[in-house]
């Protein structure tokens, strides 16, 4: 299952099936599946043949009996591949700015590629995993600050609550505050 050339169909393919799909996004016509079970992500059109995407040029494929579902490329997996595209433990995938951000435990970081899957670089922050009381993150999210300021801003929530902020402009990510610190479910008010 793991190893579907770009431009199959994932539809008709029977053999084709995710092992443990924790978060997915899209942007356009495509659909990006992060799969912790088989250590990778998908890309999926979604909408119709994507005829533009080299990987489908390369196969010759023009079906319009069947457009859509496409896998288009994958990362990942759990042959060998370079540690770039390795994704040990990841968690959650978002998408901003034509920017693809996986957030993989296994490698402690926030990985960022292009729509097409290439490696841009990597960000880590070694307090955001604390073995002894197993705060770990579970989520990022990047988007623009709001619909006023474009400015790109991401935000990591690990599972005991706390929220670190991520600069995707200078790939750092900042020290955790608790965003329900003050909202104890005991409180009343």
């Amino acid at each position: 299952p793991n190893t579907l050339l770009s431009g199959n169909y994932v539809e008709f393919n029977k053999t084709f099936k995710f092992k443990n799909v924790v978060s997915v996004d899209t942007v356009g016509n495509l659909l990006f599946v992060l799969d912790q079970g088989l250590n990778s992500a998908f890309k999926f059109d979604i909408a119709g043949l994507v005829t533009n995407d080299p990987a489908l040029k390369r196969t010759g494929i023009d079906d319009s009996d069947h457009p859509g579902r496409y896998l288009l490329k994958t990362i990942g997996g759990t042959q060998y591949t370079e540690i770039k595209n390795r994704l040990v433990d990841p968690v959650s995938v978002s998408i901003h700015d034509e920017k693809i951000y996986i957030l993989d435990n296994g490698t402690h970081s926030i990985k960022v590629y292009d729509l097409n899957f290439n490696y841009l670089t990597e960000a880590k922050n070694g307090a955001m995993y604390n073995q002894q009381t197993r705060d770990i993150p579970v989520s990022v999210v990047v988007d623009q600050i709001s619909d006023t300021d474009k400015t790109p801003r991401g935000y990591i929530l690990s599972s005991t609550g706390k929220v670190y902020e991520y600069d995707p402009r200078t790939n750092t990510i900042s020290q955790p505050w608790r965003l329900f610190e003050s909202y104890l479910p005991f409180e009343i008010y």
